[in-house]
């Protein structure tokens, strides 16, 4: 399963489906091989009394072997259908990987379903306390072993009260965009105030190819002015149209000569 935001990028924004229209109440896809979170999860899922309708209720698909690598697991899914399963999903568990703040977390705000995690790990000076400074909506764990009547308990939740998680939804949805539209601005303002390394000189030590022009694009001067160009001629279009109007008016009204 090839990790990364750009997973959800081979999926059109037409088949978000509204939080109630999503037919998987859960869904977790992944290596589980040398992971003790994913491994305690994985156990409290199968050894459950619940075990059947939970699963039932959801998508479980473990496999051992990253399949972004060559060699990968067979039994990993492609982009498309990882895109598609998060589309059609309310709530991801994210158990820790190598680190608690991985993919998992950005593509289900991406996708539009709420992340499952453990609070430990969103407490000040944590990976995750991010999240909670930004106020993302996110379901909290005390452990993996609490995951299945958690998942009871949201089914229940979203059968009586299917507002209540569609509002956080749509709340982690618009703070989403604006987050990554912030990322978005800091990149391109520490591209401009690092000084563009390797803008010295080319790879034969020549100049760098549309080095400025780079810089400039990244710092917005370009378009700024091409804002500013089109705001002067925008000015005198206007002008030059009341002109002429004031012209056929007067045209007009004049009396019509006489012989």
């Amino acid at each position: 399963m090839p990790l990364g935001l750009a997973n959800l990028k081979a999926l059109p924004a037409t088949f978000k489906y509204e939080f109630a229209e999503r037919p998987h109440l859960w869904a977790w896809a992944g290596d589980t091989g040398g992971k003790p979170e994913r491994a305690e999860m994985m156990r409290a899922l199968n050894d459950h009394a619940s075990a059947a309708q939970i699963i039932e209720r959801g998508v479980l698909r473990p496999f051992s072997g990253y399949a972004g690598r060559p060699g990968g697991s067979a039994a990993a899914m492609n982009v498309w259908e990882y895109s598609m399963l998060m589309r059609r999903t309310k709530f991801v568990p994210a158990p820790a990987g190598v680190s608690a703040e991985q993919f998992r977390i950005w593509e289900a705000f991406e996708a539009g379903c709420i992340p499952i995690v453990l609070a430990k790990h969103m407490a000040p000076g944590q990976v995750l306390y991010p999240l909670k400074f930004l106020g993302f909506e996110v379901v909290l764990l005390e452990s993996w072993g609490d995951l299945p009547d958690k998942l009871l308990w949201l089914a229940e939740e979203v059968a009586h009260n299917p507002q209540v998680h569609a509002r956080k939804q749509q709340h982690n949805s618009r703070l989403w965009a604006r987050v990554k539209v912030a990322v978005a601005s800091r990149i391109a303002q520490s591209v401009c105030e690092d000084g563009r390394p390797g803008c010295v000189g080319g790879p034969t030590g020549g100049a760098a190819v549309g080095c400025d022009d780079t810089r400039e694009v990244y710092c917005g001067r370009v378009h700024a002015r091409k804002q500013q160009h089109n705001s002067r001629l925008w000015a005198r279009v206007k002008g030059a149209v009341a002109s002429r109007i004031a012209q056929s008016v007067c045209e007009d009204r004049r009396p019509a000569a006489t012989e």
